[in-house]
C-alpha cells in the first residue's frame, strides 16, 4: 500500500473513536425528581415583572390551550402565561386535566413567556 492510502486508513479507523469520545454524558439516563419544590406561581412572574428580566422558574400546574405547534398557556389555577416548549418531553401526549411540573426560564424580552426546558407530568 502505498502512503496516502495508509494514511487514509488509519485515520478511518480513529473517525468512530473521536466522534463518540465524552459522548457517554448523552446516554445516561436522566434523573426525575417528583418530591418538594420551591415552585414560582403566575402572580409572582407578574410582581416580578421588568422588560428585561430572566429567571428560572419551576412550576405546576395545567396547559390549557395550544397556540401553535411549540406555544401553550399554562394556567396554575391563579393565573395564567404562555409558555414555549424548548425541550423534548417524556409525555407522550397530554391534555388540558394533566397536571405537569414546569422546569423553566421565565423571560419578559418583548411578551412575557416561560421556555419550558423540562416537563413531566405529576
Amino acid at each position: 500500500m502505498n502512503r496516502k492510502a495508509i494514511a487514509l486508513v488509519l485515520l478511518m479507523a480513529m473517525v468512530p473513536v473521536t466522534a463518540t469520545a465524552g459522548g457517554d454524558r448523552h446516554n445516561k439516563e436522566q434523573f426525575v425528581y417528583f418530591g418538594p419544590a420551591e415552585l414560582t406561581s403566575v402572580e409572582q412572574l407578574e410582581q416580578n415583572y421588568s422588560f428585561f428580566s430572566k429567571n428560572d422558574v419551576i412550576m405546576e400546574g395545567y396547559i390549557i390551550h395550544q397556540l401553535s405547534d411549540d406555544e401553550f398557556i399554562f394556567t396554575d389555577g391563579e393565573g395564567e402565561v404562555k409558555v414555549e416548549l424548548k425541550c423534548h418531553t417524556e409525555l407522550d401526549s397530554f391534555d388540558d386535566k394533566s397536571k405537569v411540573r414546569i422546569y423553566g426560564e421565565y423571560k419578559s424580552i418583548g411578551a412575557p413567556v416561560v421556555e419550558i426546558k423540562h416537563m413531566l407530568a405529576l
